[in-house]
């Protein structure tokens, strides 16, 4: 970052401030430490994962290099989490986004605040950036907005395809059940904080009743969701994703759709800052933001707008490793997106498992009969951290589905964009699922995946309104998979694979259904890859600065992590368990944060009734003389008419039970 402006940082750890309806939001401020250069514009990060605890190292990282360039960084507490008053009623209500407008407002009229504002974040506070924007509140003039989303229903953790995740309808949903339960911290709200803890624990709604009570596209997700209405949003934008995440498609979505200047950042990343997130390369992603705001919230002529809107990292062949560093590729820019010169070219599926980029011939169709479970070698959706790690060899994956692979590529083969998968194709029952995947399979036969997609077939034609499948009859069926930048290299073969079930990724159809897929002159199935032919002439090769190495007053301890699958050879049942478990201390504070998080996913041989997930999350906060200890556990199972969700929380305080309580709610399957 630059060092010719860098002011001392003065951290103000709370300040409440007043809603319309008297409840009050707490605020932290990282401030430049100079009464006489004011005033500074502010920038506000909304989300519910606590200002002063949680997630306080990461934001003083953050905040406090806006804080020293001349800006005020405003980390907001959501209404019913932290240092805030009310109640979570549950993610991005509509209270949550006037509570945002709200804010702003009243920052804007602070005597050092210029009335320039911006808002930014990471997922949820990336996404609460996005819905706050669509309401166009006049001060606001920029967001970035990382690994957040365009549509709530089709790109959280909630629904995919219109089906239901397995690891992310309990893993996110558990770390919530336990975060709203916390008490905002007394050094910081004062004595009313026990009574503002019980309030908390006798009246906050369990999120994830809701999610199921909206298994379709209907009113509930269309809330907060731009792709609704992409002119909503009045001011520009940067959007930032990473390949290795799930949250990467509302990048190339703003892009092509907003009205108004946007520029899209994607690199190799997972679900985290670009300073820190693996894969690398890690870049000064602060350096980009700073050079954005002082932009449009300074009016400082940077020439940021006048360099390509998209940048990309171009990722490369290489073997499935779960863990490494780096992902091989390098950094490519474009003046514009959709990219014109891309040519839009069809891979269609043959006899005898053939892939190739010209018509069949006439061929019989293929069946797939299950197992139901053909995605242990890469089952989560937000995944990459230890222990899951990323994506594995698919080969194991790929023998249990229908797979097509083409000859080896003569020369390199770069796709950006969208793959659309085009099929045709019958089910027994009727509902069923349709999984897909795209993979790069090397001279050794190690297969990596590329990209993916799933559907629901009873969604074929609407999220908002499923239909059943006619048993035996071919449908035309589309499904776009998750967005990429992959370059196959010569030698190396493509792969598409095609499954009737995706366990433990998505939870299974109430019964067994075997799909039969058709490729004949009559029913020509494909792959449309959006190919990107080389530049000419070629922009510059984008050039990042490397993260600076933070301070952080936190120090971590006791990293506890294992990650096994089971296989039960005399019932059939299979399990994957995973286990994550660490203490950190800030340093300031004296405040020691505990957590264990215990994760199972199981299913019988041939029967996806059997299907259940559970995740166990225990928290201690404590300092001398203060700990409160939170456990909680979230379950979910199904029979063939009902998915059945159990949740169970406890609260203690120096070793005393304060709170104990149990529910269970039965919801209809609609169609999945």
């Amino acid at each position: 970052m630059n060092k010719a402006l860098d002011y001392p940082v003065r951290v103000i750890p709370q300040l409440a401030i007043p809603m319309a309806d008297g409840v009050r939001l707490g605020v932290r401020l990282y401030m430049p430490d100079a009464p006489n250069d004011g005033p500074f514009p502010a920038i506000v990060e909304s989300h519910p994962y606590r200002k002063d605890d949680n997630k306080v190292a990461r934001d003083r990282r953050t905040h406090s290099s806006l804080a020293r360039k001349g800006y005020v960084g405003v980390r907001l507490d959501t209404r019913g989490s932290g240092a805030s008053e009310g109640i979570a009623q549950n993610e991005y209500t509509r209270q949550e986004q006037y509570d945002c407008l709200q804010v702003l407002a009243w920052l804007a009229d602070q005597p050092w605040c210029s009335g320039q504002l911006g808002m930014y974040g990471s997922s949820y506070g990336g996404i609460s950036a996005i819905q706050t924007a669509m309401h166009a509140p006049p001060k606001l003039k920029a967001i970035i907005a990382m690994h957040a989303l365009a549509d709530r229903y089709g790109q959280d953790v909630h629904y995919h395809g219109g089906c239901l995740p397995v690891n992310e309808s309990v893993a996110w949903a558990g770390r919530m059940v336990a975060l709203n339960a916390l008490p905002p911290l007394p050094d910081i709200v004062g004595e009313e904080w026990f009574a503002r803890w019980r309030e908390r624990l006798e009246h906050t709604p369990q999120w994830p009743f809701a999610w199921l009570r909206h298994q379709t596209r209907d009113a509930y997700w269309q809330n907060g969701s731009v792709c609704d209405d992409w002119d909503a949003i009045q001011c520009p934008v940067f959007a930032i994703g990473g390949w290795a995440d799930s949250y990467q498609d509302f990048v190339l979505q703003l892009l092509q759709h907003l009205r108004v200047p946007c520029k899209g950042l994607i690199g190799p990343w997972l679900h985290d800052m670009p300073h820190v997130a693996r894969p690398g390369p890690q870049i000064d992603h602060l350096r980009e933001m700073l050079r954005w705001w002082d932009y449009w919230l300074k009016g400082i002529q940077n020439g940021v707008m006048d360099e390509p809107q998209l940048t990309v990292w171009v990722q490369g062949s290489r073997p499935p490793e779960p863990y490494r560093e780096t992902t091989p590729g390098h950094w490519r820019s474009e003046t514009e997106w959709p990219v014109a010169r891309t040519d839009y070219q069809s891979w269609y599926i043959g006899p005898a498992g053939t892939f190739a980029p010209h018509l069949p011939s006439d061929a019989s169709p293929d069946c797939w009969t299950g197992p139901p479970s053909p995605g242990l070698a890469a089952p989560f959706w937000c995944t990459g951290l230890r222990p899951s790690g990323l994506p594995r060899d698919q080969r194991g994956d790929d023998a249990r589905a229908l797979s097509y692979t083409s000859t080896p590529l003569a020369e390199p083969l770069e796709i950006l964009g969208f793959p659309r998968l085009e099929l045709y194709v019958a089910a027994a029952e009727p509902i069923a699922q349709l999984a897909v995947k795209l993979c790069d399979v090397g001279p050794d036969g190690a297969s990596l995946l590329v990209t993916r997609g799933v559907l629901n077939l009873t969604h074929r034609d609407s999220h908002a309104r499923p239909s059943p499948l006619v048993p035996g009859r071919i449908y035309p069926v589309r499904l776009e998979l998750s967005s990429i930048c992959h370059v196959f290299a010569p030698g190396r073969r493509l792969r598409l694979s095609i499954a009737g079930a995706d366990w433990p990724l998505v939870w299974p159809p109430p019964r067994p259904a075997s799909l039969t897929v058709c490729h004949d002159t009559a029913h020509p199935s494909r792959l449309v890859l959006p190919v990107i032919p080389a530049q000419s002439p070629a922009l510059p090769l984008p050039v990042f600065a490397p993260p600076e190495v933070p301070v952080a007053p936190v120090r971590s301890e006791d990293a506890e992590r294992s990650y096994m699958v089971r296989h039960d050879m005399l019932d059939g049942t299979t399990t994957l368990d995973t286990r994550v478990g660490g203490s950190s201390v800030l340093t300031e504070q004296g405040l020691r944060m505990t957590e264990t998080n215990a994760k199972e996913l199981s299913m019988r041989d041939g029967d996806p009734l059997s299907c259940t997930a559970r995740m166990r999350r225990h928290l201690e906060w404590q300092r001398p003389g203060w700990k409160v200890v939170i456990d909680s556990l979230i379950e979910l199972s199904c029979t063939a008419d009902t998915f059945i969700v159990t949740i169970e929380l406890r609260a203690a305080y120096n070793a005393e039970l304060i709170f104990s309580r149990r529910w269970r709610e039965a919801f209809p399957r609609l169609l999945g």
